[in-house]
């Protein structure tokens, strides 16, 4: 039980992008129950791109190259249900830190069941 702080980086590709973020975390435990808090900053990459009709070859459109940065800010809760089993509640906001970046609905939700390797 108590206090607890950690930092994570990762990076990841996908077709035609990458990313890259970094988290600073922290907990605390308290019996069964461990809030939690995390600021996450994240820079997101694509490449150039062109769409065509399969059977013209016509260009339909184009991607330029860009890139953005946002962040986001998590509260959320575990309760463990053992030394293993876990439930967590959690809420997060986006936000740009890219001008001219913005989200339509910047609050996410979600439940979850986790597993303690």
């Amino acid at each position: 039980s108590g206090w607890s702080a950690a930092t994570a980086f990762g990076t990841g590709a996908s077709i035609g992008g990458s990313y890259i973020n970094l988290d600073l975390m922290g907990s605390y435990v308290a019996g069964a129950w461990e809030p939690y808090g995390t600021l996450r900053l994240v820079r997101a990459s694509f490449d150039a791109a062109e769409y065509m009709d399969s059977e013209t070859g016509e260009i339909i459109f184009t991607v330029p190259v860009s890139s953005y940065e946002y962040g986001q800010v998590i509260a959320g809760t575990r309760y463990w249900l053992n030394q293993n089993w876990l439930l967590s509640l959690e809420a997060s906001s986006l936000f740009a830190t890219t001008k001219g970046v913005s989200f339509n609905s910047n609050a996410l939700f979600s439940l979850g069941l986790g597993y303690r390797f």
